[in-house]
């Protein structure tokens, strides 16, 4: 692998019409900075599993937010009834996570909460904030699929999700938002899922599969010596290239 070759894919893949086939489409439905942030967020925390699955979950979830998510979460009363489930998350973990989101955003301002944070990678920010999500949890709602996606009790994985949604807010060049402008990109870390990690491991970057957050630190360094303020800038162009080729099939949607 070479620095040509990762040019090929960023010339290749560096069209509007592939976030179609990626979660982040789904916050480029929105405009305010609130909305955007608010459905990164509980869309990146739920991009786990077969991309079919998965989008027509998102699909559900987007309808019900409309036409102002951050104002319909703000708004959401207890009592409501949610008919959407997902894998781990049946209906009243889909119900509990609103409630979750909304007492913290009722306190919180992600960005603000972030600001004047000094940091080296993003796991320093990661973990202090997964401590904070949790504070608004009450323990009768704490079940397996609410720990499962806030990812309580996994301090040492490689957070796959929340890297991803720093991603979305942190990077400012396609195809990501930028909203996080007091950030610089170096800080942050590939998002280490099967399609990076077998990836790195068929070239060499890595010994294992392992998904460990010292080969996710491995892999962001690697890309460093080709992009030092922006290392995680060839990702989506990867696995494009690798989902596109394996997993499923998008000619119906691009």
């Amino acid at each position: 692998m070479n620095l040509d070759y990762l040019k090929s894919l960023e010339k290749k893949y560096h069209h509007k019409r592939y976030i179609l086939t990626d979660p982040i489409k789904y916050c480029y439905y929105f405009n305010e900075p609130q909305n955007v942030e608010l459905v990164g967020l509980m869309i990146a925390l739920f991009a786990y599993g077969n991309i079919k699955a998965m989008f027509r979950f998102m699909d559900n979830l987007i309808k019900i937010l409309q036409p102002n998510p951050y104002e319909k979460i703000l708004n959401f009363r207890e009592n409501s009834n949610i008919d959407l489930y997902y894998r781990f998350q049946n209906k009243n973990d889909i119900k509990n996570i609103i409630i979750t989101l909304k007492k913290f955003f009722i306190n919180n301002n992600i960005k603000n909460y972030l600001l004047n944070k000094k940091v080296n990678n993003i796991y320093e920010i990661i973990d202090p904030f997964i401590r904070e999500i949790q504070d608004y949890i009450p323990n009768k709602f704490l079940s397996d699929g609410l720990k499962h996606y806030f990812c309580l009790g996994n301090q040492n994985s490689v957070l796959k999700r929340y890297c991803l949604f720093f991603r979305w807010m942190i990077r400012k060049d396609f195809p990501d938002l930028g909203i996080y402008d007091f950030f610089e990109p170096k800080i942050l870390v590939y998002p280490i899922d099967t399609h990076i990690l077998n990836f790195a491991y068929k070239n060499q970057l890595i010994k294992s599969k392992i998904s460990s957050r010292k080969n996710a630190l491995i892999i962001t360094n690697y890309f460093c010596q080709f992009a030092p303020n922006d290392p995680v800038k060839y990702d989506f162009y990867i696995t494009r290239e690798l989902m596109l080729k394996n997993s499923f099939r998008y000619e119906n949607i691009l």
